[in-house]
């Protein structure tokens, strides 16, 4: 499993507001990280840029089929709303919560940090710097 960065929240508990502004504001601060993350992600096939999920506490073990595995639009479908797009993540945090951005897709880790033959992409290392956001 290729762990990549992650980032906590933190507010103080017991307001209801507080704990309402807190998960809208964290989890599109999650989800505006994800979809530059995925915007960034080279694609050759589709399957790395596929395998970015948004995950609570838990890293998430999920694994997109690899490009022509699926066999259905709903499989498709099916890989779009679970590990794909963040644009309603449906995705709930509270205070002292954890949000992980990861993907499994194997060689996800060459992308951002490059290997002796390909260049970093950096994707993720870029997006929390612009996003003022501190890797765990």
């Amino acid at each position: 499993m290729a762990l990549l960065p992650v980032f906590t929240a933190e507010i103080i508990a017991g307001n209801e507001l507080l704990a309402k502004d807190f998960n809208r504001r964290y989890v599109k601060l999650a989800e505006a990280a994800i979809n530059r993350i995925r915007e960034r992600t080279r694609v050759l096939t589709g399957w790395a840029q596929s395998g970015w999920i948004l995950s609570v506490n838990t890293p998430s073990n999920f694994l997109p089929p690899k490009p022509g595995e699926a066999d259905s639009a709903f499989d498709l479908e099916a890989i779009f709303t679970f590990g794909g797009t963040a644009r309603k993540s449906g995705l709930k945090v509270k205070p002292g919560d954890t949000i992980f951005i990861s993907n499994n897709v194997p060689y996800i880790i060459y992308l951002e940090n490059g290997s002796p033959t390909t260049i970093a992409d950096r994707m993720v290392a870029r997006t929390f710097a612009e996003l003022n956001l501190q890797p765990l």
